[in-house]
């Protein structure tokens, strides 16, 4: 779902959120396929991988393994706007 024109899971699609590679356009299926396989690897530690990803402050540790981001497009607008408004 990520891979698709959505760039989002429905839960994400909802919250205005989207999945990105580094160049902020929508990511390949290898890519998801990646990003899928990541996540899995880092819920298998559980705890710890928890406790990291309360200090990472930006991305968690899955998007960091696969070079993806998520993105709150909702938000990226509000502050377009308001640059434009402000000059």
């Amino acid at each position: 779902m990520e891979s698709s024109r959505f760039q989002a899971t429905p839960g994400k699609h909802l919250m205005g959120y989207r999945v990105t590679n580094r160049a902020f356009k929508r990511i390949g299926y290898g890519h998801g396929l990646w990003r899928i396989g990541s996540f899995i690897l880092t819920t298998v530690f559980g705890k710890f991988t928890w406790f990291i990803n309360c200090f990472l402050g930006g991305n968690l540790l899955h998007d960091r393994l696969s070079r993806s981001h998520v993105i709150n497009m909702r938000k990226s607008r509000e502050e377009h706007m308001r640059r434009l408004n402000s000059n």
